[in-house]
């Protein structure tokens, strides 16, 4: 009995002995440098002025960037390009994957296959084509506008155009992964329950409707999120593109907390104070669209 509890005494410290080294991975790759970011965000410390020091200042910076209008701008865009590209990479999304459920044909899985290209390409390769498919002078999609007698407009240097082409070229690159993440949802609900609807007289859009929508509702709410998370911190594309421009009408909230902790000034105190802003602002937005999922 003595040599069973000594066993199962080892056999119980071996347990937690296994779990240390996932414990300490989380630990240094998240927890720590969440936590620095908001030690930092209750300091004033400059990377370009060390020899300064770090200075506690309490919650200064938090009181500075609700009167600062570049965060108040920064925030604006940020709503915008998700208010734009979010709701067509959904739509654009779930009617691909709808088609591709519902249509079988010749050369399905290349189709299948191919959604995945434009996800792989590199964001800087992205910005870069697009950039140069925007050009005024050279760029083929003011060419086929002009020669269809439309008005080209300035599209990287014209603030009401920029958040739009960056929008479009947002949702040419991501509206495939959409359409791969609901395309998975629909091909795992059972067949013999959609046949079963079609028998009872359901048309394809009740079909779609009553059984396709409520049944992919989760992949619905982790594709959405995805897709605002990343929208919300997108930097590649509009540093290549647009480097915030012109003047601060791409420039994000993200972008900005770049500008002033990285690229100007190195004021990284108040740039962790506005990516906490940010983090909490994703978080807000998280958790009402699963709730208002949920609800429906």
């Amino acid at each position: 009995m003595s040599f069973y509890r000594r066993f199962h005494s080892i056999g119980e410290n071996l347990k937690y002995l296994m779990f240390m080294p996932a414990l300490i991975v989380t630990l240094a790759l998240i927890i720590f440098p969440f936590g620095y970011c908001i030690f930092l965000s209750l300091h004033d410390y400059n990377i370009e002025l060390p020899f300064l020091g770090m200075k506690f200042i309490g919650f200064e910076n938090y009181y500075r960037l609700i009167l600062d209008p570049r965060v108040h701008n920064g925030m604006i865009i940020s709503l915008k390009l998700i208010g734009i590209a979010l709701p067509i990479e959904f739509l654009l999304g779930f009617l691909t994957a709808i088609l591709l459920h519902y249509r079988r044909f010749r050369g399905e899985k290349i189709v299948r296959i191919s959604l995945i290209l434009p996800v792989v390409i590199p964001p800087v390769v992205v910005g870069l084509t697009w950039k140069i498919l925007y050009n005024p002078s050279f760029g083929i999609i003011n060419f086929y506008l002009k020669r269809l007698g439309i008005i080209a407009p300035s599209w990287l240097t014209d603030p009401q155009w920029v958040i739009f082409a960056i929008a479009i070229t947002d949702v040419w690159q991501w509206f495939p992964l959409m359409a791969l993440i609901l395309l998975a949802g629909l091909d795992s609900i059972s067949i013999e329950l959609i046949e079963a609807a079609r028998v009872d007289g359901a048309s394809y859009l009740n079909v779609v409707r009553y059984i396709f929508i409520p049944s992919i509702k989760p992949l619905i709410s982790f594709a959405i999120i995805l897709r605002m998370i990343d929208i919300f911190k997108m930097f590649d594309v509009i540093y290549v593109m647009t480097g915030g421009g012109p003047g601060i009408s791409s420039e994000t909230l993200h972008f900005y907390a770049y500008k002033i902790g990285l690229a100007h000034g190195g004021n990284i105190s108040y740039a962790s104070s506005i990516a906490l802003i940010l983090l909490f602002t994703i978080e807000l937005f998280s958790i009402i669209i699963l709730r208002s999922l949920g609800r429906r």
